[in-house]
């Protein structure tokens, strides 16, 4: 009995087993920038890891405080944001409002000093102070370099890797995030199916079935940001004509033909009515997009007309220039705040040359739900299918979700089965 005591007592002092450190490889390609806010490359990847935004959204268009405690509406186009307590740079460094103010420089954003709390308003009419505030990720310059307060800080960059190190050990989670380049995205495919890389952040369709039944891979789909849309020019087009082509397009098999069941319907489908009758309808679109332009050809039945297949320049000349019937395009439409600057009268994006003043005034009263209603009374083009988001994964990987629009700020968060 005494013996047995022992061998427990000496069981219960034994320390736990060691967790051992892991890195997360992820594969990407083409050649990588410095780790910074205004970062363009796949460097954008570790710009999430390293940099907090202000606020993130969420899955209904909700702002959530990230670097930000607490966020409420502060008047027409006002935001009052209270930043959280000790909040500090990587450096030590706790944020100041000379911080955000430099950090918002450049994003048509005012920024007040309140005291206690930090006044936003945008300076740019077509764009909300909720999209823009979404836009900032807050840094602090230190000598050569700029530095976040995100969990993981930069230990080595240069145009073929980044190398992550997290700010605090936190056994069980990614220890280390190393971002790989590749000359192309199919060397990164190659790379990650191999076993050099842990991860593959955008998987083209084609090679979905290579990694299927792969045992130390998994295949997580997110919604996508970007829509497939067939666009209408609103110059050519009478509303009635519109509002029954968003009803043709959105009945399932015009997505059926050109992807398959690789790509969710929206949410919610318009009802469909008779298509007036009259001339047959030109379809624009680019290589990319010919067979979604033929399956809605297709649909189109007496009024299908040819397809003009042209170039990424000479199609944006004819956007702009009001020269299309119908366009087969891929715009944001995450987060729903996007909205603003795709289809506001005037709006940058808004290459359609769409105006609709219920669109515009519900927009000017933060009512995303009311310029949603606008936009379905009066379509400037029907949108087919969310664009699905496929990430492949090591199995060793447990994520808590992968968030529309930014999955990799959830990263963190990401366990590790040993």
């Amino acid at each position: 009995m005494r013996a047995l005591l022992v061998v427990v007592l000496l069981a219960a002092c034994k320390p736990p087993p060691q967790v051992a450190p892991f890195t997360l490889r992820i594969a990407v390609s083409g050649p990588l920038d410095r780790v910074a806010p205004d970062a363009r490359s796949w460097s954008v990847v570790a710009r999430a890891l390293v940099f907090e935004r202000m606020v993130t959204i969420g899955q209904t268009g909700e702002l959530v405080p990230a670097l930000a405690a607490k966020v409420e509406n502060a008047g027409s186009q006002g935001l009052r944001v209270w930043l959280r307590p000790g909040a500090r740079f990587s450096d030590g460094t706790p944020v100041a409002f000379a911080h955000v103010a430099s950090s918002v420089d450049q994003l048509r954003l005012q920024v007040l000093d309140e005291g206690s709390s930090l006044l936003f308003r945008s300076t740019d009419a077509s764009a909300p102070t909720e999209l823009l505030l979404w836009q900032t990720f807050v840094f602090h310059r230190a000598r050569d370099r700029v530095i976040g307060t995100g969990a993981f800080v930069v230990e080595e960059e240069d145009a073929s890797h980044v190398l992550l190190t997290r700010r605090y050990p936190a056994p069980g989670f990614i220890d280390k995030v190393r971002l790989n380049s590749y000359p192309t995205p199919q060397d990164a495919f190659a790379h990650t199916l191999k076993g050099d890389a842990d991860m593959l952040p955008e998987v083209d369709r084609r090679w979905i079935e290579f990694f299927e039944g792969v045992p130390r891979l998994h295949i997580l789909r997110a919604s996508g940001n970007l829509a497939n849309m067939i666009a209408f020019n609103p110059r050519r087009l009478t509303r009635q004509e519109r509002v029954a082509l968003a009803g043709i397009f959105g009945r399932g098999e015009v997505r059926q033909l050109a992807f398959g069941t690789d790509c969710p319907p929206p949410p919610q489908r318009p009802e469909v009515e008779p298509l007036p009758a009259g001339r047959p309808l030109e379809l624009l679109t680019l290589p990319l997009f010919y067979r979604f332009a033929a399956a809605a050809r297709r649909e189109l039945g007496a009024r299908g007309g040819a397809i003009r297949e042209v170039e990424a320049q000479e199609f944006l000349n004819a956007l702009r220039a009001g020269d299309f019937d119908l366009a087969a395009i891929r715009p944001v439409v995450w987060p729903p705040l996007m909205s603003a600057l795709v289809w506001r009268t005037g709006g940058e994006s808004n290459l359609l040359g769409y105006s609709n003043p219920a669109v515009d005034a519900a927009l000017d009263a933060r009512d995303w739900k009311a310029a949603q209603r606008a936009l379905d009374a009066d379509p400037p083009g029907a949108n087919v299918c969310a664009a699905p988001s496929v990430v492949v994964l090591d199995a060793r990987i447990r994520t808590p979700g992968l968030e529309a629009g930014g999955f990799i700020e959830g990263l963190p968060q990401w366990e590790v089965l040993q």
